[in-house]
């Protein structure tokens, strides 16, 4: 029995739809997955009603944040697992990122207008594109991309909606101790996601971490080598933190196979994290 606890659908940035994802889950032969969409739980209803009992769904959230060290701020995506998605708190938290994407992407689009009157896209056009109304980078990508046809997703990317572009405008985004606060009062388990992203400073920031409410790392990711997994599954042993993991899909798009079940943990992991519940 094997699970996978990272997966994107379309209600945010993947490209599968939840129906899409349970059956290749099925195929896969994974007993137990996690729709983990960033900033909604829109698809976790969808995706119960359609596994019914061909598959256990465990309803997720990744969550944005950011966390400040040392003067640097990083972008922290903590997931949550097992959360009751009907949370007052926890829904009041992801409006207001929902807002907070819309508010960024239609920023952009007016600088890239004002720049560049060829590539003039409404915002709802871009609302469309997600129908969990999660919009975000991938998005704006996939509809600027649409305008220029002999652009590579990468290179539309780095031109446009890069941190580094001339066009980007930074997102609001709430501290990363409130969000794993949020996910603990919303019955669920905090976990931070795909942790390399912290670099050097996350072995100073798991005891405050943990001190607000952090219950694992996720240790297993695509983007981590044999080596770093290893790493951070040391890490979380030395801070009694669990070991996650999961494959990050977002589906197929173009030549990319969709990755859903290469990365997964065991049930005696994923036991170990229902008992925090």
């Amino acid at each position: 029995m094997t699970c996978d606890l990272h997966i994107h659908s379309n209600y945010s940035d993947g490209t599968w739809s939840v129906e899409n994802i349970v059956d290749y889950a099925i195929k896969q032969k994974l007993t137990h997955i996690a729709i983990s969409d960033h900033d909604t739980i829109s698809g976790i209803k969808p995706a119960l009603n359609y596994a019914k009992d061909k598959i256990e769904i465990i309803p997720a959230v990744e969550i944005n944040s950011l966390y400040s060290f040392d003067s640097i701020n990083h972008d922290l995506h903590i997931l949550g697992y097992f959360i009751d998605i009907n949370n007052k708190n926890l829904l009041k938290q992801l409006e207001f990122h929902r807002q907070a994407r819309y508010r960024q992407s239609k920023k952009i689009l007016e600088n890239i207008a004002s720049i560049s009157s060829n590539l003039k896209i409404d915002i709802d056009t871009i609302t469309d594109l997600s129908i969990g109304q999660s919009i975000g980078t991938a998005h704006l990508t996939k509809a600027i991309l649409k305008l220029l046809p002999g652009k590579s997703l990468e290179s539309v990317y780095a031109e446009f909606i890069n941190s580094k572009s001339k066009y980007y405008v930074i997102r609001d985004i709430l501290p990363t101790l409130e969000v794993i606060d949020t996910i603990n009062k919303a019955n669920g388990i905090a976990v931070l996601a795909h942790p390399m992203y912290l670099g050097h400073n996350l072995r100073k920031s798991l005891p405050i971490f943990k001190k607000y409410g952090l219950s694992g790392i996720e240790v297993f990711h695509p983007n981590h080598s044999n080596n770093l997994c290893k790493y951070y599954f040391d890490m979380a042993k030395e801070f009694n933190l669990l070991a996650t993991g999961g494959s990050d899909c977002h589906g197929p798009y173009n030549e990319f196979e969709p990755s859903l079940g290469k990365i997964s943990i065991n049930m005696a992991n994923l036991n170990r994290l229902k008992n925090l519940i």
